[in-house]
């Protein structure tokens, strides 16, 4: 298994003060490189660009679009990954539905 996170954060007051007020919290270096462009060569993949001015690229756009796929599953399991979610929304996550 290899490493989705690439370091372990420390997650202030600040922070989820800021997440709860905003609902998003800009962590930079969150993931691994190799990661993020793994994410992005599968959304090329998978999702036609615009073909005119109404978006009709956005007919292919699923909700199962990173069903069943293996990293995005690691990331949702790791425990580094849950424990900072948990620690940001106060809630326990849980997979349901990928992207």
């Amino acid at each position: 298994m290899e490493n989705i996170l690439i370091n372990t954060l420390n997650i202030t007051n600040e922070d989820i003060d800021s997440f709860k007020t905003k609902g998003f919290l800009q962590i930079k270096n969150f993931y691994d490189k190799s990661f993020i462009q793994y994410i992005q060569q599968k959304i090329d993949e998978q999702i036609a660009s615009p073909t005119d001015k109404y978006q009709n690229g956005f007919n292919r756009l699923a909700f199962d679009l990173f069903e069943h796929d293996p990293k995005v599953e690691e990331l949702l399991k790791s425990v580094e990954f849950r424990k900072i979610m948990y620690k940001l929304t106060g809630d326990i996550m849980f997979f349901v539905q990928a992207i």
